[in-house]
């Protein structure tokens, strides 16, 4: 062990001497001051023991009473703690339940919102083919229409025409067309009522069932209404279609000038041609509006079961909520119930505690009685031992104070060494048993003083 470590231990070992030493001291006088106290106390214990059996017999029969009341109180409290963690018990299995229902809601209303997106865009796209279709028959009307200005009111071919028509067909045609527009903007109107019945079922806020149901009844008498609506259009396309093959079989040559009968065929041809058309057109339109209104329906449905699944996760989170306010009272009550349980266990253990201090007192006080007498005698050896003891102590302590002292100083020297040697090895050359020769030339100064 190198010198400055031999010293550190030393000087440490000697520290922890002196500390025992202080202590066992503190103990010596401590004992020596009870043993005087005893001593002292000795006449006045003989006076005192006598009062206090009796005083201590009255305390003992208040003990025995408390601890049959506190008994008392910890079972009834044991019984309350019992119920409120069954119904704590209760609760957490109920919130476990309804927060899974609600999980399980959620995830309908996931499925519902999916279902709602992707029968409003199959709704978009039938709107938006019902309308192209509409437009092309109402273009393709439009050119049937235009084959009925060939001629004028009287029949005759207008402008450079080359065929001359019937002037009853002509009119007949004409007459259809009118019923015709009739239809159509009688169709139009059912339509746009049906859509516009259709769209505020749509805005419906979840939970007005009333008023939903209400509108899904003014919607189906809706659509039935634009389904008879369109089939009078079809019904006036037929009639004028085929007042309009009639138109084109009264056509004959001209009278304003000549003309070949190639050039009034080719007429009738086209005329007949744009008026054939017309019903397959409609068809369109009618397939595209039915396509439109089953859309629709799908899309009212979905709609349906999203604002069922809406209400439905609504009325679980409300339930949710009202569990989690009963399981909180039935946790909150629990927790009171436990402190008041654990309140009274302890009430109990400090008057057992207390009865048993009183009964192991009034043993002791009358053991004491007896015993007294013959204790002075001890107690006046108990002082003197512990006198004795004191001053072996005392002698002891300063004895390794001073070796402790001389430890110290031993220290002191190594590190004034240490400094030194650092300083020289800042100077000079360095070597590894440089400390330890300062150490020792220290140490043999030291002795040769």
């Amino acid at each position: 062990m190198a010198p400055r470590r031999r010293v550190k231990h030393q000087v440490a070992e000697a520290r922890q001497q002196l500390e025992a030493a202080d202590e066992k001291l503190q103990e010596r006088q401590k004992t020596k001051e009870e043993a005087e106290a005893a001593l002292a106390k000795f006449t006045a214990d003989m006076e005192e023991v006598a009062s206090s059996l009796e005083a201590i017999k009255e305390r003992r029969l208040r003990a025995e009473e408390a601890l049959k009341d506190k008994r008392s109180e910890l079972i009834q409290a044991r019984r309350e703690e019992t119920a409120a963690q069954q119904r704590l018990e209760k609760a957490n299995k109920n919130l476990t339940t309804l927060q899974d229902k609600l999980l399980q809601q959620q995830h309908g209303l996931t499925v519902a919102s999916e279902a709602a997106e992707a029968a409003q865009k199959a709704a978009s796209e039938a709107a938006t083919n019902a309308s192209g279709a509409t437009e092309n028959f109402g273009q393709a009307l439009t050119e049937a229409s235009k084959q009925l200005d060939l001629v004028d009111a009287r029949g005759c071919a207008a402008g450079d025409g080359a065929a001359d028509a019937a002037p009853d067909r002509l009119k007949k045609a004409l007459k259809a067309l009118d019923k015709l527009k009739n239809a159509m903007d009688n169709n139009s109107f059912r339509e746009k009522e049906f859509e516009t019945t259709e769209e505020n079922l749509v805005k419906i806020e979840p939970g007005r069932e009333r008023d939903r149901h209400r509108l899904e009844q003014l919607v189906t008498k809706a659509q039935q209404r634009a389904e008879t609506s369109r089939e009078a259009v079809l019904q006036a396309v037929q009639n004028f279609v085929e007042a309009g093959m009639w138109f084109a079989e009264s056509l004959q040559k001209t009278q304003k000038r000549p003309v070949k009968m190639e050039q009034v065929k080719a007429v009738q041809s086209s005329v007949k041609s744009a008026f054939r058309q017309l019903p397959k057109v409609w068809q369109t339109v009618k397939g595209s509006k039915e396509a439109q209104g089953k859309a629709g329906l799908q899309h009212r449905k979905a709609l349906g079961r999203l604002a069922a699944a809406t209400l439905a996760k609504a009325e679980a989170e409300s339930q949710v909520e009202v569990q989690v306010k009963e399981h909180n009272e039935a946790e909150t009550e629990e927790e009171h119930v436990s402190a008041e349980r654990s309140s009274r266990e302890s009430e109990l253990a400090k008057a057992e505690a207390s009865k048993q201090e009183v009964e192991a007192e009034e043993a002791e006080a009358k053991k004491r009685r007896e015993e007294l007498k013959a204790s002075q005698p001890n107690l006046k050896e108990a002082l003197k031992a512990a006198k004795l003891q004191e001053r072996e102590a005392d002698a002891e302590r300063k004895a390794l104070h001073a070796r402790a002292s001389k430890r110290e100083k031993e220290q002191e020297l190594l590190e004034e060494a240490k400094k030194t040697a650092v300083k020289h090895l800042k100077n000079e050359e360095y070597d590894a048993r440089q400390v330890e020769q300062a150490y020792s030339e220290k140490r043999n100064a030291k002795k040769g003083e």
